[in-house]
């Protein structure tokens, strides 16, 4: 999936750098449990994968409020991600046996 925030085109990456900056803001793990928590795990994806710490949360709400289909798909990707990760875990520990 990629973004476009500030005038940069940014493809989202699922990353531990994600979770780890997620986990510093949040001081909490990610669950997706309500909307603040997926805002802030975007804005996190988004700077893992852009490396430009530049970029506020404030520009992120700002680009939701622009087109709020984003977190749609941002949602929709998450899963898709997230679902594809489980089965090359599930499949590595297969070949493990």
């Amino acid at each position: 999936m990629k973004v476009e925030i500030k005038g940069k085109t940014i493809e989202l990456k699922n990353t531990i750098k994600s979770l780890l900056l997620y986990e510093n803001i949040a001081e909490e793990s990610f669950t997706p449990s309500n909307l603040q928590a997926i805002i802030i795990y975007l804005y996190c994806v988004i700077l893992a994968s852009s490396g430009d710490y530049t970029i506020q949360y404030d520009d992120v709400i700002a680009m939701l409020d622009e087109d709020m289909n984003i977190l749609t798909e941002f949602g929709d990707w998450l899963n898709t991600v997230t679902d594809t990760q489980n089965k090359v875990k599930k499949n590595a520990k297969k070949g493990k046996k």
